[in-house]
């Protein structure tokens, strides 16, 4: 017997000099590229997580199931009628939006079915849509149509849009809700524009084809140009961005002097756009990026780096405004007491869960390690459950840290009942790692 457990507590030591050196990274690197899963798996392994925490609750809740086991089937009735009422509802629903769109001309109505568009072409649902012939059946004879201009009416108009595909749906759903004052139409068509459509089929769904449009990007800077002119933000610090990319600019049109900015040359033109998001809109993402693009200066725009107080100042801003990205750099700072903070173990710690609760996953990581290890001069409560489920929220946003991180939770039961088999199951799924075990 003394033997055997010898033997284990040998092979659990082995097991974890493995994983020390995949799991409860000290914190996230604050300029480590972030590698993504695909949208599939990571969806496939929240699925599966979710499900362990519900085995892992399930002793909780067997008593409640004898409450359940005399059920009534008139609830069953009454839940297909509450079904049915609530499709009629959507249906009703989206009547009236279609009449707020094509009678009325309603910029968000039409931003609705563009959005609704987009959507079906991103599934790959590029072909014509008989539905919309159908749908708009009902207000035929209505009057003249949103865009009528003395030849087309809204009969003309509905044939046109069922005979569209979904991607030139959403194109001209959006540039009509654009030239009725929608900036969020104009940013939806620029942002599609610029991005393009690539969809692959690889499954049996014989309602969905191989799809692939290339970007535009005169016509997506036009729309995007549209919208600041309307006073998006979005747009603005987006357009900014990229005409201060060298790889960018090159490729880009040459911007007019528009929006009361004028300079010489498009790159400087693009630092006056983020300026505007900015300063103009208080832009988070805009503040952020201004913090880290003063502190590193630009040789060929002649800025020198900044004072740590500069630094300081916009990136407090960007907080403010609560961008993630800065919230996990100011509590980064925080951690090592660089770039003019004073070295703040609790406020790291408070920085790295506000960054959290506004979706930045390495935030979650950096906050799980700091309770994975406790201490911290007093400030830090060692818990492994919490850094578990910080972890855990990290893998959800798709974390690779946040997904090597539970692996050695589950292999070494730290925080969570220990599971090698689920461990092995993530590392190879989530990972790609074959050989941990």
């Amino acid at each position: 017997m003394q033997l055997a457990f010898e033997k284990e507590r040998q092979r659990e030591s082995k097991l974890q000099e493995k994983l020390v050196s995949i799991g409860h990274d000290s914190l996230a690197n604050v300029d480590k590229p972030k590698n993504r899963s695909s949208p599939r798996d990571r969806a496939a392994g929240v699925a599966v997580l979710r499900t362990i925490v519900r085995q892992n609750q399930k002793k909780a809740r067997c008593g409640e199931v004898a409450k359940f086991q005399d059920y009534d089937t008139n609830q069953e009735d009454n839940a297909s009628k509450r079904v049915k009422d609530n499709e009629n509802l959507e249906v009703k629903a989206r009547r009236y939006i279609e009449y707020a769109a094509f009678l009325y001309g309603h910029p968000e109505a039409l931003v609705y079915l563009g959005n609704e568009a987009l959507e079906k072409a991103r599934l790959g649902e590029e072909n014509s849509d008989s539905s919309f012939d159908d749908n708009y059946i009902h207000i035929r004879g209505a009057g003249q149509g949103i865009i009528n201009s003395g030849q087309e009416n809204l009969e003309f108009f509905r044939r046109e849009l069922s005979e569209l595909s979904s991607w030139r749906r959403a194109e001209k759903l959006y540039h009509m809700a654009g030239k009725r004052g929608s900036k969020e139409a104009w940013f939806n068509l620029g942002n599609m524009l610029w991005n393009g459509l690539s969809f692959i089929n690889d499954n049996d769904d014989t309602t969905s084809k191989n799809i692939s449009i290339e970007p535009d990007t005169i016509a997506a800077v036009h729309a995007f140009s549209e919208a600041i002119k309307l006073g998006d933000a979005d747009a603005t610090y987006f357009l900014g961005v990229q005409y201060l990319s060298s790889e960018q600019s090159t490729s880009l049109p040459n911007l007019p002097d528009m929006f009361g900015i004028s300079s010489e040359t498009s790159k400087m033109k693009g630092l006056n756009l983020v300026r505007k998001a900015a300063i103009d809109f208080g832009h988070g993402g805009a503040l952020h990026y201004l913090a880290l693009f003063y502190r590193h200066g630009d040789e060929s725009l002649s800025l020198l780096p900044c004072s740590n107080e500069i630094f300081r100042e916009y990136l407090d801003a960007s907080c403010d405004a609560k961008y993630s990205d800065a919230l996990f750099i100011r509590a980064h700072c925080y951690y090592h007491g660089e770039d003019g903070f004073t070295q703040d173990f609790e406020k790291a710690l408070q920085g790295f869960l506000e960054a959290t609760k506004a979706g930045n996953a390495d935030a979650a990581v950096s906050a799980g390690a700091m309770y994975f290890k406790g201490g911290f001069n007093g400030k830090v409560e060692r818990d492994q459950r919490r850094a578990f489920e910080l972890y855990q929220t990290a893998a959800e946003m798709g974390s690779r840290e946040g997904w090597m991180n539970l692996v050695a939770c589950y292999a070494l039961g730290e925080g969570v009942p220990k599971c090698e088999k689920t461990a092995k199951y993530i590392a190879k799924v989530m990972l790609n790692l074959e050989e941990i075990f």
